[in-house]
């Protein structure tokens, strides 16, 4: 009974150190075969680098824990809500337009937004493909506006917007380790039957 005991606590304090670690076993032979017309945001590679997938388009979801929430098309942001006036923690995000970048014809002309910050975390892509490192504050001057639109930015100060990305690191970690736990105890537990299956026989 000890040794299961200290196998099972050997497993938890492991998974301490790989809270924020992602392990994949690619496999391209299981990979969607997609095209550009199947995806109208382009392709982007998932995660792990194995396969490419479709990139997520403006209003979709993005970013999420490792990135697996899906990547953002090129000329998008993955901003992350107000995470301090939500009761559910989440570190997921919403493809945006860059503030600034496309200026869209307003039927009552533009307003200028005020200068601002956005929380951007996983599901950036990059014109070479790859994905930018999560976590930071991308802030910017006043942009033209149109009122009814979603505003440009998230945050009106860097302050408000390091708040917020202390919130997203804490929120990370604490549901990394708790899942990492969860799957190695489901693993052993899944390894000690298999053992228990074959000595029986």
């Amino acid at each position: 009974m000890r040794a299961p005991l200290l196998l099972l606590g050997g497993i938890v304090v492991l998974s301490l150190a790989v809270a924020r670690a992602l392990s994949c076993v690619c496999s391209p032979l299981e990979c969607d075969v997609l095209t550009d017309e199947d995806c109208p945001g382009g392709l982007t590679w998932d995660p792990c680098r194995c396969c490419k997938v479709c990139a997520r388009v403006e209003g979709e979801p993005c970013g999420g824990l490792f990135g697996f929430s899906g990547t953002c098309a090129v000329g998008l942001q993955c901003v992350i809500m107000n995470l301090l006036t939500r009761t559910r923690e989440m570190d997921e995000g919403v493809c945006t337009k860059i503030p600034g970048r496309w200026r869209r014809h307003c039927p009552h002309g533009p307003m200028m937004s005020g200068a601002g910050c956005n929380l951007v975390g996983e599901g950036i892509a990059a014109e070479n493909g790859n994905v930018a490192a999560a976590g930071k504050c991308v802030c910017g001057p006043s942009v033209p506006w149109c009122p009814g639109e979603p505003r440009p930015y998230m945050y009106m100060t860097r302050h408000e917007c390091r708040l917020n990305l202390e919130a997203k690191i804490a929120y990370g970690r604490t549901h990394s380790f708790h899942m990492q736990a969860y799957c190695d105890i489901r693993r052993y537990h899944a390894m000690r039957s298999a053992c228990s299956a074959a000595a029986a026989r």
